[in-house]
């Protein structure tokens, strides 16, 4: 899950799907087009868990405003979901 304040945010917090606090979590790759936001976030744990017992947070940071692009994690070349908690 990403979220940004609103769709002019060019900051996305991400919520990281691991349970291993002694990760430090490294700078993510961001590739970005007109539609879509590439993220890969290069880091290697064993246990994934669940994110809803722990998770890791990290910042990224983008070019453009969010809009309506989508973002995509490039680890599982899935969709994110994008919240958007500001006005």
């Amino acid at each position: 899950e990403a979220d940004a304040a609103t769709r002019q945010s060019v900051e996305l917090e991400l919520l990281l799907d691991f349970c291993d606090t002694n990760v430090t979590v490294p700078a993510a790759h961001v590739t970005e087009t007109v539609s879509e936001v590439h993220v890969l976030i290069p880091l290697k744990v064993r246990d994934y868990g669940d994110s809803k017992a722990c998770a890791g947070l990290t910042t990224v940071r983008l070019r453009s405003p969010i809009g309506s692009r989508s973002v995509i994690d490039d680890r599982t070349h899935k969709k994110v979901k994008v919240v958007f908690s500001g006005s």
